[in-house]
């Protein structure tokens, strides 16, 4: 009994992380800045709270596309209370799934490397630390941000900088969307333009250190082989 329990709360996140993802596809049509703006509550407060829960579901979901709340925070708030809604909102969404990650332990890390192959080349880059790890992660966007989330929370690397690189890692993005909503779509916003060409930047910079390092250590692995040393 105590083993059929532990498995249960072990395999629960992914129950639940599945039937929100399955919920929110079913109804992703719904996501749309004009729908959303209509349900949001006038009230300022009462409309970060709304915000907050739709973080809290993106969360959960994987498949809601974060930037859809970063441009209706823009929409309704100042630039500033915009960005610091979706900051918290950030650090939420980063939180909840780290939470499920360590909940569920190390099987979900070999369910995420079934699901997504690219993941399994995240153990040669986890040698760096946590900050930097979960920074680039965001950054490089080869694997949706809640299962990177899930990920660092089940191969247990701290939290407080995973949150904090994630953050880092997401404030090129956050930033972009919020001046979108902030201009009501005017795509000649400089502060969007500058936003934008920050995440491109950065994503690019990104990349080529991310293949620098798979190089570099794949000419270690291969030196090590080659080492008479190593043979028997």
């Amino acid at each position: 009994m105590k083993n059929s329990g532990r498995l249960l709360l072990q395999w629960l996140p992914l129950i639940a992380v599945g039937v929100m993802a399955a919920i929110a596809f079913h109804y992703k049509k719904y996501f749309s800045l004009d729908i959303l703006l209509s349900v949001i509550p006038p009230q300022p407060l009462a409309a970060a709270a709304a915000l907050m829960g739709l973080f809290a579901l993106k969360s959960l979901s994987i498949v809601f596309p974060i930037l859809v709340i970063y441009a209706l925070s823009g929409l309704l708030f100042p630039p500033v209370f915009a960005i610091l809604v979706n900051l918290a909102g950030t650090a939420a969404a980063l939180s909840l799934p780290y939470g499920l990650g360590r909940l569920a332990g190390t099987e979900l890390v070999e369910h995420i490397f079934q699901k997504y192959p690219k993941a399994r080349s995240l153990r040669d880059f986890q040698q760096h630390n946590a900050w930097f790890f979960s920074c680039i992660l965001r950054l490089l966007g080869f694997l949706p941000g809640d299962v990177v989330s899930m990920y660092l929370g089940a191969s247990k690397q701290p939290f407080w900088p995973s949150l904090l690189g994630g953050l880092l890692g997401m404030a090129p993005a956050m930033l972009a969307g919020t001046f979108l909503g902030d201009s009501l779509g005017d795509l000649s916003s400089p502060l969007f333009w500058v936003s934008l060409g920050g995440m491109i930047l950065l994503s690019l910079a990104s990349i080529l250190l991310y293949r620098r390092h798979m190089k570099r250590h794949s000419d270690s692995s291969r030196s090590a082989k080659e080492d008479p040393r190593n043979r028997k």
